[in-house]
């Protein structure tokens, strides 16, 4: 497994396929029943996956929006991310601006679906400039100041990410018994299994829960003239430990930087972002977040790991191999600050 390579995620420019028409025609109704005001001129599929297809960027004769579609289901939840979201808008933090519907809701439905319409700020993904990276850095810092401000008890029906759940616990001793999974290899399983049993030592000592963003990666982040105009993906504000993700959201956005560096100058690279880090995160050490960051990442490869062991398939199976070098790219970058 080669470390630090370029890969689906190392895109820098959003991706938008255009509609064909009578798929653009049926979604344009959906969108002019909540909102009548919007004179749309182009509807394109947003983001570069087809499994994440239920964004569309919207350009109108009024402007550029974001159009999201949800199920149902997730209308409670949809309400009190959407909530949150405007209360960080508020205290400055630039992420999502909701446009209400013509009933003056943020989060519509019409009895099948959940919908929601946001201003789209055009740029490129957060890349691995020097500059971007303190602009990164210092937002960062006051998101994870802003959120702890934030009573989740306000807010009914926000979800919840736990740090292991016992179900997940569950899997792990599953997956001792088996004696393979196609899809990954024994030497690859039993890391990942090591892993998590070393984080789950981790549970009694843990930082207190708190609403934070727990999906931040360079694809999340839009950046204009090295700042940043766009926190996307607001149902990524959920009740967890946010240093869990904030670990995490770091070493996604570490990688751009050293996926374009030459192997010798990874060390420097990686020495440079942890003194800049440090010292805007003062109560922390990158080495400590990146540890509690591995444990999100565990996560989505359990996730997978669940899906296979009950199907035999994931939708999700595309990134396995991109997560389980996660895990190896963190410990490499661990060892060097420890």
């Amino acid at each position: 497994m080669h470390l630090f390579q370029k890969n689906i995620f190392s895109e820098n420019t959003p991706q938008f396929t255009r509609l064909e028409s009578s798929s653009q025609n049926e979604l344009a109704a959906v969108i002019n029943r909540h909102y009548p005001r919007l004179t749309i001129r182009e509807i394109a599929v947003a983001g570069a996956f087809e499994i994440n297809s239920n964004n569309w960027k919207v350009v109108t004769d009024n402007g550029t929006y974001l159009f999201k579609r949800s199920d149902l289901s997730k209308l409670d939840a949809l309400t009190a991310q959407s909530a949150i979201t405007a209360d960080l808008k508020a205290m400055g933090i630039p992420t999502l601006e909701f446009v209400p519907d013509s009933g003056g809701k943020i989060i519509c439905s019409d009895g099948k679906h959940a919908y929601c319409l946001s201003v789209f700020q055009e740029g490129n993904y957060f890349g691995s400039s020097e500059e971007q990276w303190k602009e990164l850095l210092t937002h960062l810092a006051a998101l994870f100041q802003s959120c702890r401000t934030i009573d989740a008890g306000n807010f009914t029906g926000i979800p919840v990410r736990s740090f292991f759940t016992s179900e997940e616990d569950q899997l792990i001793d599953f997956l001792k018994t088996l004696p393979e999974i196609k899809q990954i290899n024994k030497e690859q399983l039993a890391f990942v299994i090591a892993e998590h049993e070393l984080l789950a030592q981790k549970k009694d000592p843990l930082p207190a829960p708190g609403i934070f963003h727990v999906d931040i990666h360079p694809h999340n982040l839009i950046f204009k003239e090295n700042r940043l105009v766009l926190l996307t993906d607001f149902e990524a504000f959920q009740l967890t430990v946010p240093e869990i993700s904030l670990g995490f959201g770091l070493y996604k956005c570490m990688r751009q930087l050293l996926a374009v560096c030459e192997e010798s100058e990874r060390d420097s690279a990686i020495r440079r972002v942890q003194k800049e880090c440090e010292t805007i995160f003062s109560s922390h050490t990158l080495y400590g977040l990146l540890q509690l960051g591995k444990a999100d990442v565990i996560k989505r490869i359990l996730h997978i790991l669940k899906e296979l062991t009950e199907t035999g398939a994931s939708r999700w199976l595309f990134a396995l191999e991109i997560q389980l070098a996660s895990l190896y790219e963190i410990n490499a970058i661990s060892r060097l600050l420890k």
